[in-house]
C-alpha cells in the first residue's frame, strides 16, 4: 500500500451539488477554474517582538532559517514563530501563482496548495488577523466548488480517486471565521453544514464496516473491525452504539481487553478506573504503543 493509498481516508468527503451537476452532464467539462484564491496582504507581516526588543532593549531577535517548503513551515510553527510561518506560506503560495494580487486569477488548485492555505488560514486565526483571514477566505466561497474535488481531475487521478482536496482543518477555520465579522450569526449555517457532512461520512463508514464485520469469517479480523467501530462510536459520544460493539470484545487477549475497558471508563467519566486498567496493561505489555 502506497502512502497516498494509506492516507486516502483523510480526504473522504461527500460530493457537493455543484460537483454532481458537472459529473452528471452528458459531456462533462473539466477545464473551468472556479476557485481562484490569492494573498491579500501587500507586505510581509511585521514582527512586533523583534521590533520591541530592538527599540527597548537594543537587541536583535533573529528567526531561525528553515527550508522554504512544508517541512520548514512545520518547524516554524512547532517552535512558535507564527508570523514567520505566515510569511513563509505567502512565499510558498506565490510560487504556486496564488500570491499577492492573484485572487480572482486562474491558477491550479492542488492538494499541496490547499494544505498551505490551511496552514496559512489557521495561522491568521491564531494571530487574530481576522479581517485578513476573512478576505483571503472569500475566493473559497463555501468550499463546494467542483475544482476542489479529486473527481474534477480524471486525467490526473486516473485511478478513480474520490474526495476533497480541502483539508478538514481548513473547513474548521472556514466554518468559524464568520464569528469575527459584523454578522457572526452567519457562522451557524456553515457549522450546521459541516456537521451534516461529518455525520454523512460517519454514517456511511459505520454501515460499511458493520457489513464487513458481519461477513468476515476470520474471528480475529472480525473482532478488530468491531473494536474499530467501538472506538468510532466512543469518539462521537454514541453510548448505545459503543455498548453494542463492546459486547463483542470479551474474546480479546487480556491486555487488549483491559485497554478497551479503559476507553469505556473514560467514556463514562470514570477516570480513576480507566487509569487502573491502563496500569494493568502497562504491567502486561510495557511496550504496547497504545498505552504509551
Amino acid at each position: 500500500m502506497t502512502a497516498q493509498q494509506s492516507e486516502a481516508y483523510l480526504f473522504e468527503w461527500p460530493e457537493s451539488e455543484r460537483l454532481k451537476k458537472i459529473l452528471s452532464s452528458d459531456a462533462p467539462k473539466f477545464d473551468q477554474c472556479y476557485t481562484m484564491p490569492g494573498i491579500k496582504a501587500n507586505s510581509t507581516l511585521n514582527d512586533p517582538v523583534a521590533s520591541s526588543a530592538e527599540q527597548l532593549l537594543h537587541k536583535t531577535v533573529s528567526r531561525p532559517e528553515v527550508p522554504l517548503n512544508e517541512d520548514g513551515l512545520r518547524q516554524l510553527i512547532a517552535n512558535g514563530h507564527l508570523r514567520a510561518a505566515a510569511n513563509l506560506t505567502a512565499a510558498l503560495l506565490t510560487t504556486m501563482q496564488q500570491g499577492v494580487g492573484m485572487a480572482g486569477q486562474p491558477s491550479k488548485n492542488t492538494a499541496e496548495s490547499l494544505r498551505i492555505w490551511a496552514h496559512r488560514l489557521q495561522l491568521l486565526m491564531a494571530l487574530k488577523l481576522y479581517t485578513l483571514l476573512n478576505d483571503e477566505l472569500m475566493p473559497f466561497e463555501e468550499l463546494d466548488a467542483p475544482d476542489l474535488y479529486f473527481q474534477y481531475y480524471p486525467n490526473i487521478y486516473a485511478n478513480g480517486r474520490k474526495g476533497s482536496l480541502v483539508p478538514f482543518s481548513l473547513r474548521l477555520v472556514h466554518a468559524e471565521s464568520l464569528r469575527f465579522t459584523p454578522y457572526p450569526w452567519a457562522a451557524t449555517k456553515r457549522i450546521d453544514i459541516l456537521e451534516e457532512n461529518v455525520k454523512k461520512e460517519y454514517s456511511t463508514s459505520m454501515s460499511l464496516y458493520s457489513r464487513i464485520a458481519s461477513q468476515e469469517d476470520d474471528e480475529q479480523k472480525r473482532l478488530a473491525v468491531k473494536l474499530m467501530l467501538a472506538r468510532m462510536a466512543l469518539s462521537i459520544g454514541s453510548e448505545k452504539e459503543a455498548e453494542s460493539y463492546f459486547k463483542d470484545v470479551t474474546p480479546l487477549s487480556n491486555d487488549e481487553f483491559q485497554f478497551y475497558k479503559s476507553l469505556k471508563c473514560v467514556f463514562y467519566g470514570n477516570y480513576g478506573q480507566a487509569y487502573d486498567h491502563l496500569q494493568r496493561i502497562g504491567n502486561l505489555a510495557q511496550e504496547n504503543p497504545k498505552v504509551c
